[in-house]
C-alpha cells in the first residue's frame, strides 16, 4: 500500500492526474476505486478524463451535476477557492451539496471557510486566506491555472497590471524557471508541484539535505513574491538577467536572497554531486571553506568569480582550495 504522498506522485508520473489527493478528498469511494480499475485495464471513460482535468476544471465539472451546487457555480472562481479549502472541508462541502447532514457549528471557521469564501470577491478571499501560510500556499500553487484570460473572468485586479505588462498571468512556471536548483526545488517540494505532495519545512529539508534554516528563509522571501506579475518578480529578487546555460548558476543582486540561495545551492551540491571522498574531507573544514570549495568547482567553475560574488579577499578563496587530501 502506497502512502497518501507517494500515491500521489504515483498518479501524476505514470497516468498524468494532477492533485489526486485533492480530488480523493470530493470523489467517492466507488468513484476511485473505479478510476484506478479503469487505468489499470488502460480504459478512457468519462470519469477518467474528469479526474485528469486541472482542480478548477474537474471541479466545475463535477459539482453540476448537484442542484445545490449551482449557486456556487455561479462564481467563476468556485473551483480556484475549492482547492485553496482544506481536504477536510472539501469533503465538507460534498456532503453539503449532497444534502446529508452535516453537523457543522456556525461559529466555527470550518462554517466560515465554505459558506462564507465563495461569495466573496476572488481578491477579497485571497485577503481573507493570506493570514493562513498553508491556504496561501495553495492559492500560490493554483495560480498555475490562472492565465490573463482566467484572470479576466475571475475577476481579479491582477488581470489589468498582467494586461498593462503584456504577460499570460501569473506565470508561475517562468517565475520558477528563474531560481537555481535548489530553491526552485524547494518551492516546487513546499507547494506540492509535479504531483508532490506540499511538505514541511522539516519534511523538505530531510529530502533535499538543506537546512531548515536555509529552507525557511528562502521560502519566506519567495512566497511574498511568487503572486507578483514576472517582470516584477525579476527586480523583487534582483535577477540578472542574461544568457545562461543550461548548468549556469543564476545570479541576483538582491543581497538577501542571492546569499541564502547559494548556501542552499552548496548544501545541495553538497548531497548529490560530491564524492564520498571530497565529503569526507570537507566534513571536517569549515562551512565556509565548504562553501568556497563547491562554488569554486562546482557553481562559479572559477576562484575568481566566487571571491566576487562572496565578496571575499581572492587569498581566502585559494587557502580554501587548497584542502589537503582533495
Amino acid at each position: 500500500m502506497l502512502s497518501e504522498n507517494k500515491n500521489a506522485l504515483y498518479m501524476f508520473r505514470l497516468y498524468g492526474i494532477p492533485e489526486w489527493n485533492e480530488k480523493c478528498a470530493i470523489l467517492s469511494k466507488d468513484e476511485r476505486l473505479r478510476i484506478l480499475k479503469d487505468l489499470r485495464n488502460g480504459i478512457f471513460t468519462p470519469l477518467v478524463a474528469l479526474v485528469k482535468l486541472p482542480f478548477p476544471k474537474f471541479a466545475s465539472t463535477y459539482f453540476r451535476r448537484y442542484p445545490k451546487a449551482a449557486i456556487y457555480l455561479n462564481d467563476p472562481a468556485f473551483g480556484h477557492k475549492l482547492y485553496i479549502l482544506s481536504n477536510a472541508n472539501k469533503t465538507t462541502f460534498k456532503n453539503m451539496v449532497q444534502e446529508k447532514v452535516v453537523k457543522v457549528d456556525k461559529r466555527s471557521d470550518l462554517f466560515s471557510d465554505i459558506e462564507e469564501s465563495f461569495f466573496l470577491p476572488f481578491d477579497s478571499f485571497i485577503k481573507k486566506i493570506s493570514q493562513s501560510k498553508m491556504q496561501y500556499s495553495r492559492f500560490l500553487y493554483i495560480t498555475q491555472y490562472i492565465d490573463l484570460e482566467t484572470a479576466r473572468r475571475i475577476g481579479t485586479s491582477k488581470a489589468q497590471i498582467f494586461e498593462a505588462d503584456e504577460e499570460n498571468g501569473y506565470q508561475l512556471f517562468e517565475k520558477l524557471a528563474l531560481l537555481n536548483t535548489a530553491s526552485r526545488l524547494i518551492m516546487v517540494k513546499y507547494l506540492g508541484l509535479y504531483g508532490h505532495t506540499a511538505g514541511s519545512i522539516s519534511n523538505v529539508s530531510r529530502e533535499l539535505g538543506i537546512s531548515e534554516d536555509y529552507i525557511r528563509k528562502i521560502i519566506k522571501i519567495l512566497i511574498e513574491y511568487l503572486a507578483l506579475p514576472l517582470g516584477e518578480f525579476k527586480v523583487k529578487i534582483g535577477y540578472v538577467d542574461k544568457d545562461y546555460g543550461p548548468k549556469d548558476y543564476k545570479e541576483y543582486t538582491n543581497k538577501a536572497f542571492k546569499n541564502i540561495d547559494l548556501r542552499a545551492e552548496a548544501a545541495f551540491i553538497f548531497k548529490y554531486c560530491l564524492s564520498d571522498k571530497e565529503r569526507s574531507v570537507l566534513n571536517s573544514k569549515s562551512p565556509q571553506a565548504t562553501i568556497i570549495y563547491i562554488a569554486s568547482k562546482y557553481i562559479f567553475k572559477s576562484p575568481i568569480k566566487t571571491s566576487e560574488y562572496l565578496v571575499l579577499d581572492r587569498e581566502i578563496v585559494n587557502r580554501s582550495l587548497n584542502i589537503q587530501g582533495l
